[in-house]
């Protein structure tokens, strides 16, 4: 990895790590569901590091993955990557902003459609390169995005019309 990948993992998880210790001051009863998550995630590692098996398939797959996107056009480099970092973003901003002040209907909005938008480009940085099965999945989670929007919508109007 280059010296600009390792600083953006660093970046991304100093700002998670940081979330986390003031979503967990204001929410002691968190931390018990966050150590078990930590736990398992430890876990995971240790199996990954002591059975080389485990660990050669995950990181075929993965590598996998990776050619076959930059075959197809690199489409989840260039875009996915992106849109996944502001999906978590956007999500800890808003979580902030919740946390300290109300937010208007029309904030609450912005961040729906910014969400949806950003995960319907995820959704299409990932068809190119995954298999036939999730390809149908995950049209139906670009479909659902776009229901949900449209209920949301359809609910803030009527909200906002005069009764």
């Amino acid at each position: 990895m280059r010296l600009g990948d390792w600083l953006w993992v660093l970046a991304l998880i100093g700002i998670f790590a940081v979330s986390v210790i003031l979503y967990i001051r204001t929410n002691p009863n968190f931390f018990y569901s966050f150590v078990v998550g930590f736990l398992v995630g430890i876990v995971f590692l240790i199996v990954t590091a002591l059975r080389p098996k485990y660990k050669e398939g995950l990181i075929k797959r993965l590598s996998g993955l990776r050619r076959k996107d930059i075959e197809t056009g690199g489409w989840f480099n260039r875009y996915g990557r992106l849109a996944g970092f502001l999906i978590i973003m956007n999500s800890l901003v808003f979580r902030l902003l919740i946390q300290y002040k109300p937010i208007s209907p029309i904030f609450f909005l912005l961040f729906i459609y910014i969400q949806i938008s950003l995960g319907v480009i995820l959704c299409m940085s990932l068809i190119k390169i995954v298999g036939k099965l999730w390809r149908y999945l995950l049209t139906i989670l670009i479909i659902l995005g776009f229901a949900v929007a449209i209920i949301v919508t359809a609910l803030s109007l009527l909200e906002l019309l005069p009764h």
